[in-house]
């Protein structure tokens, strides 16, 4: 069973400092500091995220605070690639649809020129 150190805060929530997955040979002075816990969850990985680990000591409860953070540069660099990703696509888009609009631009200037000669009695 894990042993967790912590800092008391109050008296449901503390936060942990240390966590021994392994006991043995630890002094009793250290072991008689904490409180084994039967589970230590892990944290969710999000982006822009840290996390402090808290626990109840009241409980035995362990769980994670999450807070904002700056993006390290390989997030950033992520982040940046899939964007430009996104832009391109929305580019080829875009692209494709003046495509498509230009050629029906192309059609109607063809229906009002046949137009104009029917109109116009065949001599336009």
């Amino acid at each position: 069973m894990p042993l967790i150190l912590f800092t008391k805060e109050t008296e449901t929530r503390a936060r942990v400092d240390v966590i021994h997955y392994v006991t043995e040979g630890l002094p009793k002075e250290t072991i008689d500091l904490g409180v084994m816990v039967d589970l230590v969850p892990e944290p969710e990985d999000i982006q822009g995220k840290g996390y402090t680990m808290l626990f109840n000591p009241s409980t035995k409860e362990v769980w994670y605070e999450y807070y904002d953070r700056p993006l390290s540069p390989e997030e950033e660099l992520v982040q940046i690639k899939q964007k430009n990703r996104e832009l391109e696509a929305s580019l080829l888009e875009m692209s494709m649809l003046a495509a498509n609009q230009e050629q029906r631009n192309i059609q109607n200037e063809k229906a009002i020129i046949e137009l104009t000669t029917i109109i116009a009695g065949g001599n336009a």
